[in-house]
């Protein structure tokens, strides 16, 4: 009986492991470009995950955020507010990110059209009240 309890315990804590989605760490990999202050590198990293090359539009987006961000001082950490997933292969992040002078909002969109994420949109506002009035209440 011990034993079978045992594999029971393995079997559902092994899905429960793989069943938290690590999106292929772009969300990972853009918040730590972010904390070395690597703000091209970041935008840079969501481009590339889009599986196209960059585009006038990429180049005024990484323009814009450096330029928004870069005043607001050093990172200091990232929260996801929300997950809002579409089926098992379109996922919404919400995140606010703490700066030393204010917090940034960033929703990021991904898409799984086969074995890996990529990234379908991403955006970015120093206004969190309006991340506020687009997420669920808790």
């Amino acid at each position: 009986m011990i034993n079978y309890l045992f594999v029971f315990m393995l079997l559902t804590s092994s899905t429960l492991v793989a069943a938290a989605e690590d999106y292929d760490t772009i969300p990972q990999d853009f918040f730590r470009d972010i904390a070395e202050q690597r703000y091209s590198e970041a935008i840079d990293g969501l481009v590339a995950k889009e599986g196209i090359a960059p585009t006038t539009d990429a180049t005024q987006l990484k323009n814009t955020f450096i330029a928004s961000v870069t005043p607001l001082g050093a990172y200091r950490f990232n929260e996801l507010v929300e997950k809002k997933a579409l089926g098992s292969r379109y996922v919404v992040l919400y995140y606010i990110v703490g700066m030393d002078k204010k917090p940034i909002t960033v929703r990021i969109n991904l898409y799984k059209p086969n074995e890996v994420w990529v990234v379908k949109s991403f955006n970015f506002d120093t206004d969190v009240d309006k991340l506020a009035q687009n997420v669920s209440p808790r």
